[in-house]
C-alpha cells in the first residue's frame, strides 16, 4: 500500500520533471479551448434584424413598456408601436441567443396579455442604438 506522503513525493517528483511538458500539454489545451470559445463568440455576436408582428389582446396591457423592459435586459436594440389594427409591430435587433429569449418573451407577453400568435420577418440591419417605444 503506497501512503499519502509517498503519492504527494511521486506527484511533485513527476511534475517537475516533466514540467515543460505539462505546460506545453496545458497551453495547447487551453488555446483550442480559446479557439472553440472564440468561434462561439464569432458565432453568436452575428446581429440579427427581425420585424415581428403580435396578435391577440396586446393593446392596454402595457404590452409595449414590458417589452421595452425585457428589451433592454437582453440588449435588444429597436423599436416597438401599437397598429391600428390591434397587432404590435417590432423591430429587433440582437444577436441569435438573446433574440431568442425576447421572441419567447412575446410569445408570452406581459401578465394581462393573451399574445394569439407572432409572425417573424428576417430583415436587414438598421443599426438601432437603443430599444425605444414609438407612439403616434
Amino acid at each position: 500500500m503506497i501512503s499519502e506522503f509517498d503519492k504527494n513525493s511521486f506527484l511533485k517528483q513527476t511534475l517537475s520533471e516533466n514540467a515543460s511538458f505539462f505546460t506545453l500539454c496545458i497551453k495547447g489545451n487551453l488555446s483550442m479551448f480559446a479557439n472553440i470559445k472564440n468561434i462561439n463568440k464569432t458565432k453568436n455576436k452575428q446581429m440579427k434584424h427581425l420585424t415581428v408582428i403580435v396578435y391577440g389582446k396586446v393593446q392596454g396591457v402595457y404590452f409595449r413598456a414590458a417589452t421595452k423592459a425585457v428589451a433592454d435586459q437582453l440588449g435588444i436594440k429597436g423599436i416597438i408601436k401599437n397598429q391600428p389594427d390591434g397587432t404590435v409591430y417590432i423591430e429587433a435587433e440582437g444577436e441569435d441567443f438573446e433574440l431568442g429569449n425576447f421572441i419567447d418573451w412575446c410569445q408570452e407577453g406581459p401578465e394581462n396579455a393573451r399574445v394569439e400568435k407572432i409572425e417573424q420577418i428576417p430583415g436587414m440591419i438598421k443599426h438601432y442604438r437603443n430599444f425605444e417605444i414609438v407612439k403616434k
